[in-house]
């Protein structure tokens, strides 16, 4: 399952994942993440993954598709947190990281879930006119 949570702050898009992720989890995160880059130019995302259930056959197939789409959208996700008590998730993520390029990610444990925001957000928030 898929859940939209509130977002930590502008241009971020943030979710929790626990259990088993579906074609309708997909697309919800898809569409949240489309609606998100048609109002910003980059944007960041968080993802909570709280237990990971694996993913559906016609789950992955929408997100493979999708993803395809969008390579040329890549370099407009900039930052990428990854909060997980999964040790094996958190090295997972760290490898796509070094596979992507253009997108920063970072892994925190539940603890680091306030880092995560506040890296996520220093790079998001509106940068104040110089004086």
């Amino acid at each position: 399952m898929l859940e939209l949570l509130p977002s930590p702050g502008p241009d971020v898009v943030a979710f929790r994942v626990s259990g088993k992720v579906t074609k309708e989890d997909v697309e919800l995160a898809w569409a949240s993440l489309d609606a998100a880059l048609d109002e910003a130019e980059t944007i960041g995302l968080y993802a909570e993954v709280v237990d990971l259930g694996g993913v559906t056959l016609a789950g992955l197939v929408e997100d493979l598709a999708h993803a395809i789409k969008a390579l040329g959208e890549w370099h407009r996700f900039a930052r990428y947190a990854v909060v997980s008590d999964k040790a094996w998730l958190r090295t997972l993520a760290d490898v796509e990281g070094k596979l992507l390029p253009g997108i920063e990610i970072r892994t925190y444990t539940p603890e680091g879930s306030e880092a995560a925001i506040a890296w996520l957000t220093a790079h998001t928030a509106p940068q104040s006119p110089a004086a």
